[in-house]
């Protein structure tokens, strides 16, 4: 007798980073049911060893039936052939064959995307915009972004997630590296949270937590440091904005990732103050909703 024949079926999920590994199963109504995160490893086949070793467990933990998994993957990955292509935030996994893999392990069918827009699509979903226009900026470690149609995602060719956060955007400033896709004033090299941080200690500040808290207040000796920080900052985020809103004519703007979480408010502001700025131009930039995912 099939031992699951009378148990309910769970999907499983992955969430792959360059530091960590998210990992899960749901039910069969989408609540997570068991989760465990565990270092990104340098070399994708132990990784895939031991994620397929977790779903396992989990789903004899919680007596279901493991029936697929969706992995969720920083870009660029290709969906097609189910391989990673990113050797900046995942090297040595080029060319991975990782669907292959963990569906031989696993047992099941393997789904990869792109994990920017796994995120929009979760927030489609659950915020009912399925049939709207939505643009999602993801803020963290890099810029992400991703869009809705109002039918299916939008992508550079069958397979490729279009990388936005490579735009290049006008600045009065030139950081002191590159990024890694060749230039230096690309949206990811000025507004990510780890641009963001290590911007805020040239300027003189521990991080940039530290920066926008002597920026809000009323009499910070460095008040007037962080005032012209965030200038350029707004600057540059409505720039981006600009292009973004240009190409893509959203209905609704979602803000996603770590730093946009911590700093919402923030962002919110410079949003606000860009649909304040282009509020004669709907024949450019309609106005959008904006939330935070």
């Amino acid at each position: 007798m099939d031992r699951y024949k009378k148990n309910p079926l769970c999907l499983g999920a992955l969430d792959i980073g360059g530091t960590k590994i998210s990992i899960g199963i749901a039910d069969e109504s989408g609540r997570i049911i068991a989760s465990e995160k565990i270092k990104t490893e340098k070399d994708p086949e132990a990784a895939m060893k031991t994620a397929a070793e977790y779903l396992k467990n989990m789903s004899e933990l919680r007596s279901c039936k493991l029936e697929a998994v969706g992995v969720s993957c920083a870009g660029p990955v290709d969906t097609v052939t189910g391989k990673v292509n990113n050797p900046y935030t995942l090297p040595g996994w080029e060319e991975y064959p990782l669907t292959e893999r963990l569906s031989e392990l696993s047992g099941v069918a393997v789904k990869l995307e792109n994990d920017a827009n796994c995120a929009l699509l979760g927030e489609v979903q659950l915020s009912g915009l399925r049939k709207n226009r939505v643009l999602m900026i993801s803020i963290g470690t890099g810029i992400g972004c991703a869009f809705w149609d109002g039918r299916s995602f939008y992508r550079t060719g069958k397979k490729y997630h279009p990388e936005l956060g490579h735009v290049l955007i006008g600045t009065n400033r030139t950081p002191s590296e590159k990024c890694y896709c060749g230039h230096y004033n690309c949206v990811e090299n000025l507004l990510s949270g780890t641009a963001l941080h290590k911007r805020a200690q040239d300027a003189g500040f521990r991080d940039f937590g530290d920066l926008t808290e002597a920026y809000f207040s009323a009499f910070h000796r460095q008040k007037p440091a962080a005032e012209l920080f965030i200038r350029d900052i707004k600057a540059e985020f409505h720039s981006a904005l600009w292009n973004y809103s240009l190409v893509f004519h959203p209905d609704n703007i979602v803000l996603g990732g770590g730093m946009a979480f911590a700093y919402y408010s923030f962002f919110e502001d410079i949003c606000r103050d860009f649909l304040e700025s282009v509020a004669d131009r709907e024949d450019f930039i309609p106005p959008f909703k904006l939330s935070c995912a």
